[in-house]
């Protein structure tokens, strides 16, 4: 699937992970060489209570629906419900991923809402991240902050 707007094209694969990102000219900003899977994806470290080794839980979506659409603004969503008969294999939350691509904003706005309701199985959420595997023949710099510059390391080292 892509959001479309005049001024920036997204590529979701259909369990949502992010494929495509094309920028200024290039075609994808996201590592070519990877798998479609390891490119652009939210993961989750947990563990239940008492439980020392944490659960690798990669965050697909199943459902989507559009938020929010107009000439300035698309919002698409994509949850995934915990299922209670994959209690100890999967994170008991219900998660909210939403995408967000502005007119006059070159980037991906993502944010997650996690629901765990009363009387599931409590949790220890050690680690939550989106991460994006850029391409590494374009990216070798980065600013995080005018104080936090640097070279950066590559997916070999």
């Amino acid at each position: 699937m892509a959001i479309r707007k005049n001024f920036s094209d997204v590529t979701v694969q259909p369990r949502w992970i992010v494929t495509g990102v094309p920028y200024n000219g290039v075609n994808n900003l996201m590592e070519i060489l990877n798998k479609e899977d390891n490119k652009g994806y939210w993961d989750l470290l947990w563990n239940p209570p008492g439980q020392k080794t944490g659960i690798f839980d990669m965050i697909k979506g199943t459902e989507f629906r559009i938020i929010y659409h107009d000439e300035n603004q698309a919002e698409v969503s994509s949850t995934r419900n915990w299922d209670p008969s994959l209690e100890g294999k999967a994170v008991p939350l219900n998660i909210d991923k939403r995408f967000i691509v502005l007119r006059g904003s070159s980037g991906l706005h993502t944010y997650g809402i996690y629901e765990n309701k009363e009387g599931w199985p409590d949790f220890v959420l050690g680690e939550a991240r989106v991460a994006f595997k850029l391409r590494k023949d374009k990216f070798h710099y980065m600013a995080l902050a005018d104080d936090r510059q640097r070279i950066m390391p590559m997916p070999d080292d």
